[in-house]
């Protein structure tokens, strides 16, 4: 009999910013409550668009058994999902009990109105198709998904998982449709096959990376920006990370496989019982990063004014110019989800995690010491 100390965890996606904080922080991530890791109980197998394994990954101590694999959904074919198989056969991870899902577009590309997303969307069909037929062990799926599954171009006003989604057909914004048709093809696959699933929808999330895009909007204005009162939700990707190791770990309790409740909202740290001002995230990051004075509070009339006049840009390039302006539909895209409330109710997750809040078994970091934490760690890699 398979022990449990072999059971694995397949990640696609795993060179994400998110996946790059998990393992990065690893021992703070399973160290739940201190003291209680148990860092052998599970492998990881990693997957992303590099062909070799990105520095991070190599760099990581060897107590985490961690192995990666080039893999490319967009345009995937049958003789190349095989020739995945056969490199997951290789590599000994037939105990693979679950899988993570963390694949989506670019937000911010030079073209965003192509056909990338509906690409990846059949791959990831094609991917699932094959490995639910080739993981005997396999039982549970997360899917780190998004609030855009319910189109990011409508008002959220702390909208819970009960909310109906709209049509797809009524998605104009290709990232959304992909984060949407990505849900329904993982929902209908583990139907079929009688797995597990859970799609995590998160909403912008402030990452270790340098290049996060959320935390270069809140640096670029560090000195001279605008107290948005519009409620936007944002999180830390070490509180998503803690989610997705608990959840992992709940996932073979027999009241998780029972659950009807597939979606969960998780969009700002459950210590934040109401949503606030988007303007509250800037004054800690100003906080985090010593910004005290001289800073400029801009009036809010003037960045209205800045989003009305690119999303005419972006409308005049569409009708005339054949969408040719690199960047500016993706630019546009943010500033009209940016001027929208994206506020979550977050309460079916509280719910779920309710006995490790309890037990301290799920500890969140604030937004305040996300960002100092943030702040040390890029200056030890400088």
């Amino acid at each position: 009999m398979t022990s449990e100390k072999e059971d694995a965890t397949l990640w696609i996606g795993g060179t994400s910013s998110l996946a790059r904080t998990f393992f990065v922080n690893y021992d703070h991530v399973v160290k739940n409550p201190p003291g209680d890791w148990q860092p052998n109980r599970r492998k990881w197998i990693l997957t992303g668009l590099e062909r070799d394994p990105p520095q991070w990954i190599t760099a990581l101590p060897k107590i985490i058994p961690v192995q990666y694999i080039s893999l490319n959904l967009t345009g995937m074919t049958t003789a190349e999902v095989n020739n995945f198989l056969v490199q997951l056969n290789d590599n000994d991870f037939s105990n693979i009990s679950s899988i993570v899902f963390s694949i989506r577009p670019f937000l911010f590309d030079k073209y965003i109105y192509t056909d990338v997303g509906d690409r990846m969307v059949k791959g990831l069909k094609l991917l699932m198709q094959h490995l639910v037929v080739n993981l005997p062990r396999l039982h549970f799926i997360l899917h780190i998904s998004s609030v855009a599954a319910a189109d990011h171009l409508r008002t959220q006003a702390f909208a819970k998982e009960t909310d109906l989604d709209p049509p797809l057909t009524d998605y104009t914004a290709p990232y959304d449709r992909c984060k949407r048709q990505s849900e329904d093809i993982i929902s209908s696959v583990c139907h079929e096959n009688n797995l597990s699933c859970i799609h995590l929808r998160l909403s912008a999330i402030f990452s270790d990376d340098r290049g996060c895009i959320q935390c270069s909007a809140l640096s670029l204005q560090g000195r001279v920006g605008c107290y948005l009162p519009l409620a936007i939700d944002c999180n830390s990707s070490l509180n998503v990370s803690k989610a997705v190791y608990v959840l992992l770990g709940k996932s073979g309790e027999s009241p998780m496989s029972q659950s009807q409740q597939s979606v969960y909202y998780y969009t700002r740290p459950l210590t934040l019982p109401k949503p606030v001002p988007y303007g509250y995230y800037l004054s800690e990051f100003r906080r985090a990063h010593d910004i005290d004075s001289p800073s400029i509070w801009v009036p809010l009339w003037m960045v209205t004014s800045f989003v009305t006049l690119v999303h005419w840009l972006a409308h005049f390039n569409q009708r005339y110019l054949a969408r040719k302006v690199p960047y500016l539909d993706a630019a546009d895209y943010l500033l009209q989800v940016a001027a929208r409330e994206h506020s979550f109710d977050n309460g079916a997750f509280r719910e779920l995690m309710r006995n490790e809040i309890e037990q301290a078994a799920f500890t969140e970091e604030t937004i305040l010491d996300c960002f100092k934490r943030r702040k040390i760690h890029l200056n030890e890699r400088n």
